[in-house]
């Protein structure tokens, strides 16, 4: 299995929704992964993510490939999901959630909520 990561925070540009969309999108149809997302890198959200033991994290647009191993459920309760021929998207919100550390915390406890609930639905989902 191989990661590539390309970490968009040192930049001095606010990317839309629909610019990560459309990124993650054109990685999926040209990398053909099992697995790709626009996560969260923030130290404070790592560690809680390495505590709870869960692999591969969620993030603000996930990709599941139809082939992926484990099944990650299609029914989880607040994310908006988007399915392909090829596999899925889970989209955490598609408002920009980086405005306030309000906002930011909100949705880093939803993601959290919903990995917690796919690992106790599919515990294969744990490291």
């Amino acid at each position: 299995y191989q990661e590539i990561k390309i970490d968009f925070s040192n930049r001095n540009f606010e990317y839309s929704f629909a610019w990560y969309k459309l990124l993650v999108e054109k990685m999926v149809n040209f990398l053909n992964p099992l697995y790709c997302g626009s996560i969260i890198t923030l130290p404070a959200f790592f560690s809680i993510f390495k505590e709870i033991k869960v692999w591969p994290p969620l993030g603000w647009i996930t990709y599941f490939s139809n082939d992926y191993e484990l099944p990650i459920p299609d029914d989880l309760e607040g994310i908006e999901y988007e399915h392909t021929e090829k596999g899925k998207y889970l989209i955490l919100t598609k408002e920009d959630f980086t405005v306030s550390k309000e906002a930011y915390e909100r949705q880093r406890d939803k993601l959290i909520k919903l990995m917690e609930e796919i690992k106790r639905r599919v515990p294969e989902y744990s490291k």
